[in-house]
């Protein structure tokens, strides 16, 4: 066998194994040998912490959901940080952090009574209740790492949420994912990311397609023992196992489960914890956002160099698996695999080059198509749309300070 053949057969076997091989072994190890979590309803103290960066049209909805959570008032508190805002983000907190006048915005500063549902405010107005939300300013833009750090470090809870300023969560989100730590093995907890569609969302299908792929792949992980990855809108952690993260850190929903989950921890994920996002308006924004996720998972291998240690069998191959081949190293494999194969001549491969081509040309139609194409179209453009972003994120990565690529997307 020709070197040529070795590298069409080692980028088509890296190739086939990224995108069904691991799935299938994941989903049939989860059947095989299941590790259910030891689940119980249980009311740790918890902090919600939120670095928000501009976020003056989404936060004081952020709040009035959090604190409209049905979980008992006196055990959920907020910290935002406000990591250098130029808008009225730090205005509009900090009128849920005092009260001005002769009214408090609504929940401000008083209970919510465990039972209530979201959006249906409490009947006790006590005005001796302190307020449960807190702000913290950064004057200067510093990034996410270095606001989630300044967070932790302010809070007193035994569990630490982590959220975003934009999506709203379910009523009962917070008991849901607390439930799981229950279960002395787990460390973090991950909710669920639901998408809802807009008129104007031109990838929605094939977005939502491949987040159904993904979806699948956590709880299959978490079923057969751990994930390794959270959702970074909605996920919650043991306070013991938290690590500072390093200056510019940009995936701490990757980087902070795999240091829970080398540490000996499990992280598991919680359907039954839920948040809602919309769907990304357009291709370019979706690019934007998936470059400086993938630009995150190239820096984490520079960050922590365990994940490099191939004797930490269990966790390290599920993060080559999952994270690494399939979201770093695979649009060089499918280079490799198109550059071999235009050089050899068979019926092999010739059917796999032409289903290449194929693949290929959907996918751009489908960029060019946007919403007017079919689900094919879209699951394969959006394939398309994440490896070229794959390769933005590593240049980019290079290029420029990893602070500057955590920013508030447009809507």
């Amino acid at each position: 066998m020709s070197l040529i053949e070795w590298l069409f057969w080692l980028s088509a076997s890296l190739v086939a194994y990224g995108t069904i091989g691991y799935p299938a072994l994941i989903w049939l190890l989860g059947r095989i040998a299941p590790k259910p979590v030891r689940k119980r309803e249980i009311f740790p103290t918890v902090t919600c912490i939120i670095a928000a960066r501009n976020e003056e049209r989404t936060i004081g909805a952020k709040l009035e959901n959090l604190l409209a959570q049905d979980y008992p008032s006196d055990r959920l508190d907020i910290i935002i940080v406000s990591d250098g805002s130029t808008d009225n983000t730090a205005g509009l907190v900090e009128e849920y952090c005092i009260w001005k006048g002769k009214s408090p915005p609504p929940y401000a500063s008083r209970p919510i009574e465990p039972g209530k549902g979201w959006g249906e405010p409490s009947n006790q107005r006590s005005q001796e209740v302190p307020s449960r939300v807190r702000l913290l300013t950064v004057p200067t833009h510093h990034g996410k790492a270095y606001a989630l750090n300044m967070g932790v470090a302010a809070a007193t809870g035994e569990v630490i949420l982590f959220a975003d300023a934009r999506q709203r969560f379910a009523p009962d989100a917070v008991r849901a994912l607390v439930a799981n730590f229950a279960d002395p093995e787990v460390g973090a907890v991950s909710g669920e990311l639901l998408f809802e569609a807009t008129d104007h969302a031109q990838i929605g299908k094939g977005l939502g397609f491949y987040w159904q792929y993904e979806k699948f792949l956590r709880k299959a992980e978490s079923l057969s023992g751990s994930t390794v990855v959270c959702t970074g809108a909605i996920y919650a952690i043991r306070y013991s196992c938290f690590r500072p993260l390093p200056e510019g850190a940009l995936v701490d929903d990757l980087l902070t489960p795999m240091r829970i989950l080398l540490n000996g921890y499990r992280v598991v994920f919680e359907a039954g914890a839920c948040a809602f996002d919309s769907l990304s308006p357009s291709n370019s924004h979706e690019f934007r956002r998936k470059v400086r996720t993938l630009a995150g998972n190239i820096q984490i291998l520079h960050v922590e160099l365990a994940l490099l240690n191939p004797l930490r069998r269990e966790p390290i191959w599920r993060y080559w698996s999952h994270m690494l081949l399939p979201r770093v190293l695979m649009p060089y494999c499918l280079m490799l695999l198109l550059l071999s194969n235009v050089t050899l001549a068979g019926p092999i491969f010739s059917s796999v080059l032409v289903l290449q081509l194929v693949m290929y040309g959907i996918g751009s139609i489908g960029l060019c198509l946007a919403s007017r194409g079919g689900l094919l179209f879209r699951a394969a453009s959006t394939f398309v749309l994440l490896n070229a972003a794959s390769v933005v994120a590593a240049v980019q990565y290079a290029l420029r300070p990893s602070h500057e690529m955590w920013r508030r997307q447009p809507s």
